[in-house]
């Protein structure tokens, strides 16, 4: 039982930590989105350093939650460039 709610603490620390920045307002000078971003590093770095899965999972759902929630930057969505615009 003692492992279960060690593993549950080291898995929450990051969640808790990220939310905690995310709602804190940003710093004047600073976009909403490079505030969500620089969350989402923290939380993965955390998660990293008190892994509760292996690191290189934290980093690929880090990755997953970056394009899926906070979307991916302008040049590289498929609705506003062609399949091959990186190859010319």
């Amino acid at each position: 039982m003692a492992d279960r709610r060690k593993m549950l603490l080291r898995a929450l620390i990051p969640l808790i930590l990220g939310v905690i920045i995310v709602s804190i307002p940003p710093p004047s000078g600073l976009q909403m989105n490079a505030w969500l971003y620089f969350a989402l590093f923290v939380a993965v770095i955390t998660g990293v350093i008190t892994e509760p899965i292996p690191a290189a999972a934290v980093g690929l759902i880090g990755v997953i939650v970056a394009a899926v929630a906070l979307g991916l930057p302008e040049p590289f969505r498929c609705d506003k460039v062609g399949p091959w615009r990186f190859f010319k």
